[in-house]
């Protein structure tokens, strides 16, 4: 068992930070502290840890070491890989074809160590059925009202950990537009459903990690909400508006992607209620718990490796 509290080693965390907070890059500041100890991390830049997160691109800051564990491939270019890079491990298969490496470091993502940290959260109330929608679809509509009028209970991505995890394992069945949802849903041994409303649903990601779980992404259509009152910053609100009026007096070029609506007619809305009702009644899915376990191990041994890395740095230091 991990130490909390020991100092080990010293690392600046690279994350996302999604302005209004988003449950899948907020676990990185509630897991490693947890995993590692408090004085694991600082801001020093010589050494880069790139854990939870779609975060292996080109945006990923130069370092003298960049050590990655469990992080996936997803969004925008390849990193440019070179002798600074250490890899304990990454999200799936995916990720390691897109990035050339070992198909061994596809293990899974780091959040299923939420199993080692949360699994006395799972206390499910009978009957329950969670929703959790993405972070930005939570922006674009108000979805807590629509999860009710369903009889679902909504889990806010946006919330704290804390709050979210204890959703989860009071569920009977989540529900999740959400990637970190299934995954902490899987670990915590809720069953899941996929579902996808929004085109800002990166398929990849999904099958990245379903595809370690041994699991299939088959996500159920969810029918897309906006409200423009909701989520998107002035700037936007004032381009789609020029946009619609530029649609409605025929002004646009035959590439450009419709405005959104104003907002979602009462039809829509009740098409996603009908929608949530009838998966809350569907059965969900989970990964084999051989295949669970397994991954679970495999993460145990790369954390071990990471903790030998920061004693030895430690040592050096």
């Amino acid at each position: 068992m991990i130490s909390i509290g020991e100092r080990v080693g010293r690392l600046r965390l690279y994350y996302y930070r999604h302005p209004s907070g988003n449950f899948g890059d907020d676990l990185n500041l509630w897991l490693w502290p947890r995993l590692l100890g408090p004085t694991f991390f600082d801001d020093d830049p010589d050494e880069l840890l790139v854990g939870i997160g779609t975060l292996l691109n080109h945006r990923v800051p130069v370092a003298r070491r960049t050590l990655v564990f469990g992080a996936g491939h997803g969004y925008g270019t390849v990193p440019s890989i070179d002798d600074r890079w250490h890899f304990f491990c990454v999200r799936g298969p995916l990720t390691a074809r897109a990035l050339g490496l070992p198909p061994e470091l596809a293990v899974t993502d780091p959040a299923i160590l939420v199993a080692d940290s949360a699994r006395a959260l799972a206390a499910p109330v009978p009957g329950r059925v969670g929703f959790m929608p993405h972070c930005d679809s939570a922006e674009a509509f108000e979805w807590a009202a629509v999860a009710h009028d369903a009889g679902l209970h909504y889990i806010d991505p946006r919330h704290p950990v804390d709050t979210v995890l204890r959703d989860i394992g009071r569920c009977e069945k989540l529900v999740s537009e959400a990637m970190h949802g299934a995954i902490v849903a899987d670990a915590l041994r809720v069953p899941w459903i996929a579902v996808r409303a929004y085109p800002h649903i990166a398929d990849f990601k999904w099958q990245d990690w379903t595809e370690a779980m041994r699991v299939r992404y088959c996500p159920d259509a969810l029918q897309p909400l906006w409200s423009l009152c909701l989520g998107l910053p002035w700037r936007d609100r004032a381009k789609q508006a020029v946009k619609r009026r530029l649609f409605a007096s025929g002004l646009y070029r035959a590439d450009w992607e419709p405005p959104l609506p104003k907002c979602s007619p009462p039809e829509e809305r009740e098409a996603a209620v009908a929608a949530l009702r009838r998966l809350s009644s569907q059965g969900g899915q989970l990964s084999d718990p051989r295949t669970h376990d397994a991954r679970l191990a495999s993460m145990h041994t790369a954390l071990e490796a990471l903790r030998q890395h920061g004693r030895a740095a430690l040592a050096a230091g």
